[in-house]
């Protein structure tokens, strides 16, 4: 018997993956005139995936709630088409969350409402993203110091809705639940559990049973067991002699820590460095293995291109693309329309800040760029020589150019408009008026006329603002700062620019051949 055989599905866990738990409800906390139920959904309590233990950290900076505050609602069974209600009083309070789920009054929400005050419906299930990982390996603490490894915690993560759900799962959260002071539930405590459950699932192999299968069909755990034990007792052969019992169980069980651990570590190394995981773990490779095959696929992609290729052909500067078509991108979702399109731009149209910067970092290496907090994100793709830097520079450009174009100021009808090469007085020269024409009688000759010319001192003269972008303002993904402060910006130039010219009509001063501007 193989004890090295994979208790887990072959999968790979990613930061955009949406993911739910489900807990048990206890109606404490029922306002039938409010259709208002009480509800905690999330808590600290370990929960069991694929890859391992995964654990809700909730502390203060752990949990963000803010878009469930704004657009949050109750689903029933996670169906995005079924919302049975809206969210209120959302908290994080003494490592949990609590939200108040108000009932709608349809016929569909009056159901789940009757069937919920009737005890029919007894689950709740939190739908969120995880967007920080930490993980921690076997016998080490996390960085805040609760919890043991082997687990992963959610450092960061962000609930988008709670539902009301058809079957319950982790009994330590629900509705009308109160914070319990007994937390000696740590991981150190949980392991005889899950060990228990890894011996289980192996026994369902060794008697031919698919155990997720089996909890599909709605079987609970105890409902499992005692159907192997059933099958054991027609099946002797599966079991071993007694005298090896204990050995064998203590292999099992080393086998299976011992798995549990290299497929965290493959895990963890692999989406550090972008590379799928699957055919590492299929394979049974060794962590050495893997960390070897990972140096040499950095080695292969970052080794210089052979001179003399003949498949290389360079037709534009590719960066300059990508930052035309992410600038207008950015310009048609902020509501200004370029007067052509650079080709891409509606692949850019969609994307946030965060997404911007993202790809970014991408093109420029970071590849874990995706996994990282919003203010990492921004700290690394804002820097002077950037190319998150040179979009956002043409994005305002193109916003100022057009505001110029498009700000309406009297001054341009009867002026003229020059240049100077730079910042010292130039004297420019200006040709007179040429003599009116002579009548020529028959005998007559046609007489010299001298065209005069004159000079005029010109020189410049630099108004300006300095005005920037908060990283408040790109977390939060304000588009203003790139279309309405610039232009507003503008229109306050043309108008100082409308004053200065004014006013120097208004003093009336004296022109370049004496007489002033206005004489009567």
């Amino acid at each position: 018997m193989n004890l090295q055989k994979k208790l887990y599905p072959t999968m790979t866990r990613n930061n955009k993956d949406e993911l739910t738990r489900a807990c048990s409800l206890d109606i404490k906390n029922l306002n039938e005139n409010e259709r208002r139920i009480s509800v905690s959904f999330s808590s600290e309590q370990p929960y069991e995936r694929w890859f391992g233990t995964e654990i809700l950290q909730h502390d203060n900076d752990s949990v963000d709630l803010q878009r469930l505050k704004e657009i949050g609602v109750s689903l029933f069974n996670h169906n995005r088409n079924y919302v049975i209600g809206k969210l209120e009083n959302i908290r994080l309070e003494n490592e949990r969350c609590y939200a108040d789920i108000i009932f709608d009054d349809d016929e569909e929400s009056e159901k789940i409402f009757k069937k919920v005050k009737n005890g029919s419906l007894k689950g709740v299930s939190v739908g969120y993203r995880v967007d920080r990982w930490e993980d921690v390996s076997v016998g080490e603490k996390s960085s805040n110091g609760k919890f043991t490894g082997p687990v992963s915690i959610a450092a960061k993560w962000t609930p988008f809705e709670v539902s009301i759900v058809s079957i319950p799962a982790d009994d330590s959260v629900g509705v009308g639940r109160q914070f319990e002071d007994n937390q000696q539930k740590n991981i150190s405590n949980t392991q005889p559990e899950k060990e228990n459950l890894m011996n289980l699932k192996e026994l369902c192999r060794q008697l031919g049973l698919d155990y997720d299968a089996l909890i599909g069909r709605g079987m609970t755990s105890e409902q499992i067991e005692e159907l192997t034990k059933d099958l054991s007792k027609k099946n002797e052969p599966v079991q071993a002699p007694k005298k090896e019992e204990t050995n064998i169980e203590a292999e099992r069980q080393e086998a299976a820590k011992a798995e549990k651990q290299r497929t965290l570590e493959i895990t963890k190394m692999c989406r550090d460095f972008d590379v799928n995981p699957n055919e590492y773990i299929e394979k049974d490779s060794t962590v050495e293995d893997v960390r070897a095959a990972v140096l040499e696929k950095m080695k292969a992609e970052r080794s210089p291109i052979p001179a003399g290729s003949g498949n290389i052909t360079v037709t534009q500067d590719e960066a300059d693309k990508i930052r035309n078509a992410a600038s207008d991108g950015l310009m048609m979702r902020a509501g200004v329309r370029p007067d052509k399109p650079a080709d891409g731009s509606n692949d850019f149209r969609g994307m946030s800040l965060r997404d911007l910067a993202i790809d970014c970092l991408l093109r420029t290496g970071v590849n874990n760029a995706h996994r990282l907090d919003a203010e990492e994100v921004f700290r690394r793709a804002v820097t002077p020589d950037s190319q998150f830097t040179s979009i956002l520079s043409d994005s305002v450009n193109k916003s100022m150019g057009k505001a110029y174009a498009t700000n309406p100021t009297t001054y341009r009808n009867w002026v003229g408009i020059g240049s100077n090469s730079d910042f010292k007085d130039a004297t420019h020269y200006r040709i007179s008026e040429a003599g009116e024409l002579k009548r020529m009688t028959q005998q007559g000759e046609f007489q010299f006329d001298e065209m005069q010319d004159t000079s005029v001192k010109k020189s410049l003269v630099t108004y300006g603002r300095k005005f920037g972008f908060t990283r408040q303002a790109m977390i939060n993904d304000d588009l203003g700062i790139l279309t309405k402060i610039p232009q507003a910006y503008v229109k306050a130039a043309d108008r100082g620019v409308n004053k200065l010219v004014y006013a120097i009509l208004g003093g009336n001063p004296k022109i370049y051949d004496g007489p002033c501007i206005i004489s009567c």
